[in-house]
């Protein structure tokens, strides 16, 4: 458990030489996440514990965390080794990172952990998107990239963000990420969408975080989201009143599309999808500027739906990237 210095593994990175072509094959690198901690300090001209203290700990109130503990600290718990039958546990010696402090070397509570987690959960909405800065400390499009997959494995079942394993179980995606040293293993397991998370920390060599997690998950999870539904209902949307004037049958060449109002929403359904509710395009009205409309979901989610309008004031015609239908009825 001798690891080599800053300076000493700086030494070596040009002959450590590379395992296969760029692109090729995912890996996990603690070379390359501590030499990323190491572009964080010579960016912010911080020593990079420091830099992390500062901008991330500090604002999340994450006040029970440490980049680099000491051997004393009295909150640390002690990491033990493998059970064997017949034998007491050995305890596993401490853990001097060295080179490998950005990859290696937080030592946290569970309690800061899921401020951690809270940070993970602030999305942006149209009315706040999100600027990094206090507690927020990035912007929420960029925690959004982070979960977001950057890698896919071929099952296309799981893959990495940035920072983030991400996976699909069952219909739900999580992202997680765990950890190891002598005598602990730790996950931290998130569920964005449902806001819901779990962190385990275990001080065993064979502590096996992800069978708490998948139990907290399946038993505690349901339970979690049906107290919080309950206790904080969701409001109906409601449905403009002046929304019903662009309802009806627009058509061009054969193709066919319905303006509805379904569920307090606007909405564009085409009548010929297998599943006409489920490929709903859900519109949202677009703040000032009058019969003009941004699609929530569907293929082209983000883009412009435009209404025009004659002389006396009927709607004739619906617009969208690149096409334009009449109205028929």
């Amino acid at each position: 458990m001798q690891f080599p210095s800053r300076e000493d593994m700086e030494r070596t990175l040009n002959t450590m030489g590379v395992v296969g072509p760029p692109e090729n094959e995912w890996k996990y690198s603690n070379v390359a996440v501590s030499l990323a901690g190491y572009v964080v300090e010579k960016a912010s001209g911080e020593p990079y514990a420091d830099y992390v203290t500062r901008h991330i700990l500090q604002p999340l109130g994450m006040t029970a965390t440490r980049v680099i503990p000491t051997r004393d600290m009295p909150s640390l718990a002690t990491g033990y080794g493998e059970r064997t039958p017949g034998k007491p546990r050995t305890v596993r010696p401490f853990l001097d990172a060295a080179y490998m402090v950005p990859a290696a070397n937080l030592a946290s509570t569970v309690e800061d952990l899921a401020r951690f987690a809270e940070l993970q959960f602030r999305n942006a909405t149209a009315a706040d998107p999100g600027t990094a800065g206090g507690a927020q400390i990035l912007k929420a499009s960029t925690l959004r990239e982070m979960q977001r997959v950057q890698w896919l494995r071929p099952d296309w079942k799981s893959g990495w963000g940035l920072g983030w394993g991400v996976l699909r179980r069952n219909d739900e995606t999580r992202i997680e990420h765990g950890g190891a040293v002598p005598g602990h293993r730790t996950q931290i397991t998130l569920i964005p969408a449902e806001k819901i998370g779990v962190v385990v920390l275990t001080n065993a060599a064979d502590g096996q975080p992800g069978h708490y997690i998948d139990a907290a998950l399946k038993v505690v999870a349901p339970a979690i989201e049906k107290a919080v539904k309950a206790s904080h209902p969701e409001a109906a949307p409601k449905a403009d009143a002046a929304w019903s004037k662009y309802v009806g049958t627009y058509s061009w060449e054969g193709d066919v599309a319905l303006v509805m109002i379904l569920d307090g929403e606007l909405c564009v359904v085409d009548p010929t999808d297998d599943d006409p509710w489920a490929d709903r395009t859900r519109l949202e009205p677009v703040a000032g500027v009058p019969d003009t409309f941004r699609m929530k979901s569907g293929g082209q989610s983000g883009e412009l739906v435009r209404f025009t309008l004659d002389a006396d004031g009927k709607v004739v015609r619906m617009s969208e990237p690149g096409d334009y239908m009449l109205r028929q009825k």
